[in-house]
């Protein structure tokens, strides 16, 4: 029986999360507060607490979830460190084919925690579709800025192309197809994929429809889309509920590394915020028309996910859920 096969069978026989009755309404009175801001078009809403779960809205909805991207990203890092395919410390350097001085000094690790010196943005990145600004972006393109960049400090500072230039790395244009054997198939994720039918429509904030966002060559940046439903078992996944080797891979992303401003700090992907004498680790992301993010306390095993289908942020809704389930 191949791995996958037999980690989803382990997976089925195990005893299904239950779903608190007091829990459910606890959650929906935060949803009911923030949706009587008008703001929200549709939600899907996942949240855990222990072995205790619950959904808002359609938990099988498929959003685009924009840089929660990152995280995968990160963890297939994580995954290739393990098995000796890469080094953290590897330079930029060993993988491109572009002769700059300064990606002998930018390694894979400053990629992951975002203090690779790479602005947010590539500066040759010319948006000929404002409806889906990265698809025409090339590999050629991105070698020529890489050629020419100018890297500033290796201080944090949050950028696209670093991450993307991460996953183009790692995987070249099979991103989704190494993504998906080596994360989303071990941990059960069906719906978590770059391609795939039945994506609920995004709407810009004047209520315009969005079209969807293609990103072939930055990947790993933003180009996954998936569900309430996946993305409440991914971070099941993070609170320890993974199969080795993956589970203490998953963990390696969660340690803090660098600061970022404030009490921000990053691990490996992930950003990681106090919440009173715990810590909060969460990504959120956004493309045209959607909106996402995810966060979880290891202390309390506590998750939530929210995705939204217009471009009103929903950062303050996900963390508001989380300190109810607190």
């Amino acid at each position: 029986m191949r791995r996958g096969a037999l980690l989803l069978l382990l997976a089925s026989c195990a005893p299904a999360p239950r779903v608190d009755p007091a829990l459910q309404p606890r959650v929906e009175e935060v949803v009911r507060q923030h949706r009587a801001k008008g703001k929200f078009r549709e939600l899907a809403i996942g949240f855990r607490r222990g072995g205790e779960i619950g959904f808002v809205g359609n938990p099988d909805a498929v959003f685009e979830i924009g840089s929660v991207t990152k995280v995968f990203t990160a963890i297939l890092l994580a995954d290739m460190v393990r098995t000796g395919e890469v080094k953290l410390e590897d330079p930029v350097s060993k993988f491109v084919k572009v002769r700059n001085p300064d990606l002998e000094e930018m390694t894979l690790v400053r990629l992951a925690t975002h203090t690779s010196g790479l602005p947010r943005l590539p500066d040759n990145l010319v948006i000929r579709d404002p409806e889906n600004p990265y698809a025409a972006y090339t590999v050629a393109e991105l070698e020529r800025f890489l050629s020419k960049c100018d890297v500033g400090e290796p201080k944090c500072e949050y950028s696209n192309v670093g991450m993307g230039l991460l996953g183009h790395i790692l995987a070249g244009a099979r991103y989704e197809e190494i993504v998906v054997s080596r994360i989303c198939e071990p941990l059960g994720l069906k719906r978590t994929r770059v391609k795939i039918d039945g994506i609920v429509p995004g709407f810009h904030a004047d209520g315009r429809p969005a079209g969807g966002w293609e990103l072939p060559t930055l990947a790993g940046a933003g180009a996954l889309r998936s569900t309430a439903r996946d993305m409440l078992a991914f971070l099941a996944a993070n609170l320890g509920g993974a199969p080795e080797p993956l589970r203490g891979v998953m963990e390696s992303t969660h340690a803090p590394r660098v600061k970022a401003g404030g009490r921000m700090e990053v691990g490996l992907g992930w950003h990681i915020l106090p919440l009173g004498e715990r810590r909060a680790v969460w990504h959120n992301g956004g493309t045209g028309g959607y909106r996402s993010m995810i966060c979880f306390v290891r202390e309390t095993r506590t998750a939530v996910v929210v995705l939204g289908n217009n471009e009103s942020s929903v950062d303050e809704l996900a963390f508001d859920i989380l300190k109810a389930l607190n």
